[in-house]
Parts: structure tokens; sequence; C-alpha cells
């Protein structure tokens, strides 16, 4: 005689002296608890059938709403890092006075922008930035497609063409060297469109704008005097409008320092350039317009007025207190500082936060000037 178990390994037989009746009663349980371990075993498979049917048809419907959000993020990232880029090579620019070549264009980016070089030529998805200049973007003769355009005291000599630059980025395949349409066909692609040749979605391509010929002024030199009159541009070598009705016409980039100088060689004003000027010599000194050759015919309260009354002053003469110090290198520095100033404003004051040992260039030169300003002003109280 034997008993029948029921347990998770199955139905054993344990041999035992039972009674027939008792072993009749043994014998239906083991057959119950075998009946169940079946029946459970089936319902935990079709349970699993189940659960992955339903998840599924949840990942089939979810995955690509998660895929378009992702897309989405990528394309905004894109967009605000080209509107970034753009800002970065207007203020190399305005600042260097130059104009890159093409393939200098991701460098003077990442110098301004503090960046790797790699960051600007590729996209965070691995995908290669593409930079094109206009064509027809040419300066005195200088094609800026493959030469630099760096300011002299010449200026531009003719009123500013279309020197336009294009940058273009993508957040999926195809690349964009099959891209095949012309400069100005990508430059007229309408927002939320694609070049033609383009086989990719044109929500996955960004196109940022950018004209460099509003960064340029006019300026109008005249000479009425029957001697040469100086000027210079910058940190640039002296040069000089012909005598008796010589002229310069040139257009030069925004924030350019101008420096006149009277018939003693000595700097009578520097202006910086942020509108169309013009100025005349005459008597040996240069002036606005013909009405105000008189130097001494400053606006009362103007900057220039006070810059005047400082330089009129007198003070401490040669030598001066510390390292040969004098009002007019006060006032030279001062207008360095206030360039550099009106330079970083218009970069939206950026590296203000930042560590002393990354800084943007542009907060660095105006905090450079700033301390210059402070030495030079306490060497003439001092």
């Amino acid at each position: 005689m034997g008993l029948l178990l029921c347990n998770k390994g199955g139905v054993k037989k344990l041999t035992m002296s039972r009674t027939k009746s008792q072993e009749v009663v043994l014998l239906k349980r083991a057959n119950a608890c075998q009946l169940q371990l079946q029946n459970a075993r089936g319902f935990t498979i079709i349970e699993l059938t189940g659960v992955l049917t339903i998840l599924a048809v949840l990942a089939m419907a979810v995955i690509p709403s998660v895929i378009r959000r992702i897309d989405r993020a990528a394309w905004q990232r894109e967009t605000s890092d080209l509107s970034t880029m753009a800002n970065g090579l207007v203020q190399y620019v305005l600042t260097e006075k130059r104009i890159p070549a093409t393939n200098q264009i991701p460098a003077a980016i990442a110098t301004y922008r503090n960046l790797a070089l790699n960051q600007v030529t590729t996209t965070p998805r691995g995908f290669q930035r593409a930079f094109l200049v206009d064509p027809n973007a040419s300066i005195n003769g200088n094609d800026l497609r493959s030469s630099a355009y760096v300011q002299s005291n010449s200026g531009w000599t003719n009123p500013p063409p279309k020197a336009r630059v294009l940058m273009l980025s993508t957040i999926a395949r195809p690349p964009l060297s099959t891209i095949t349409d012309s400069f100005t066909n990508i430059w007229n692609t309408p927002e939320g469109g694609k070049p033609a040749s383009w086989t990719g979605r044109a929500e996955d391509l960004r196109i940022q704008r950018l004209e460099l010929g509003k960064s340029f002024y006019k300026l109008f030199l005249l000479n009425l005097d029957p001697t040469n009159a100086s000027y210079t541009f910058e940190a640039n070598a002296l040069s000089s409008v012909s005598s008796a009705g010589g002229q310069l016409t040139a257009y030069v980039l925004e924030g350019t320092a101008l420096s006149l100088y009277d018939g003693a060689g000595a700097l009578q004003m520097r202006v910086i350039i942020d509108s169309d000027q013009s100025f005349v010599y005459l008597n040996k000194s240069w002036s606005r317009d013909l009405s105000s050759s008189d130097p001494d015919t400053l606006d009362p309260g103007s900057f220039g007025d006070w810059v005047e009354r400082f330089l009129s002053c007198g003070g401490p003469g040669p030598p001066y207190p510390n390292n040969s110090a004098s009002p007019q290198s006060v006032v030279d520095q001062l207008y360095t500082y206030l360039w550099g100033y009106s330079v970083w404003a218009e970069s939206g004051f950026q590296g203000v936060g930042e560590s002393s040992t990354v800084q943007n260039p542009l907060f660095r030169v105006v905090n450079d000037a700033n301390v210059s300003l402070n030495d030079f002003a306490g060497n003439i109280i001092h």
C-alpha cells in the first residue's frame, strides 16, 4: 500500500500501511492536487501572453510620440545653437575688424563662443554642419569664399554688396553634402520649407542666415586745407587725405575707432563709428561740418565739451607724477573702455557670472580696459 503526496514537484508515492477506504480518499485528493497544478501552469502562460500583447500595443502607440518629442528637442537645440554661432561670428567680425574666409568661419565662432572646434562643425547627433558664403560677396575684388577681408585704412570703397553667410544643419539623414541648390535658392527657402535637392524631411533641416553687409557704415572725409590731413582706423599706421579738396569715401565696420589728427600731428579726436559719419579738415583741424570747423564750438554739456574741459584744465605738467601719465592718455583709454563696453552690451553682456578662468573675450576686453583706465587716472591724481 502506498501514499500519494501532492506538492509543487508533483505527486509522490510513499509506501505506508493504510486501510482501503483511506487509500481511496488519498487517491482522490492526489488527483485533485494534480489537476490544480495543471490549471495553475496553464493560467500563467495565458496571463503572460496577454501582458506581452498589451505592452506591444502600448509601445506601438507611445514610441512614435516619444521619438517626435526627442526630435523636437533636438530641433530646438539646433536652432538655438545656430543662432548663438551667428552671434559669435558677428562679434568676431566687429571686434577683429575682419571677415573670415569660408574655411575660417568655424574657428572664428569657436574662439568667440568658447567652444571646441568640433562643437561648431558637428551637431550633438554627429551630423556635419555646413558654412556657405555668397559667391557674389566680394570686397574690393576680394572673394570672401576663399580670402578673408581685413579692414585697412581704405575701408570698403564701394557700398557693401550682399555679404551673406549661410549656416546649415540637420538632425537626421541625409547629409548636407547632398544639397546641390544654389546659394540664392537656399537663402530664399521659406521657413518650414527645404531646398529642392534635399531629400530629407523639411522639419529636420535648419537654415541660419546672416547678412554682414548691414554691419558697415559710410565714412566721408574731406580735406579743404592746403596741407595733408592725417587719420587712422583702429591701431593701423597713419594715412592721409590729400590736400586742397582731397577726399575719402569708405565703408567701415560698426565699432571702428576713427582717430583724427590735427596739423601738429597730435590726436584731435577719436570717434567710434556707429552710424554714417562725415568730417571736414580745414585750418589744420577736423570738424564734423564746415559750420563747426572751430574745435571750440562744442555743445555745452556734451561729452566732447567735458573732454575738452578736461584736456584744457591744466594739471601737472611734464614730467607727470607716475609712469608719464597725461590727461590725453586718460581720454584715450576712456574711449577704449567705452567702445569695448558698447560691443559687450550688444552681445547681451556675455561672460557675466562665469569663473575668472573661463570668461567671454568681450568681457575680458572691457575688464582690462577698465583696469587700465583706473591705472591712468590714478597716476594723474597721485
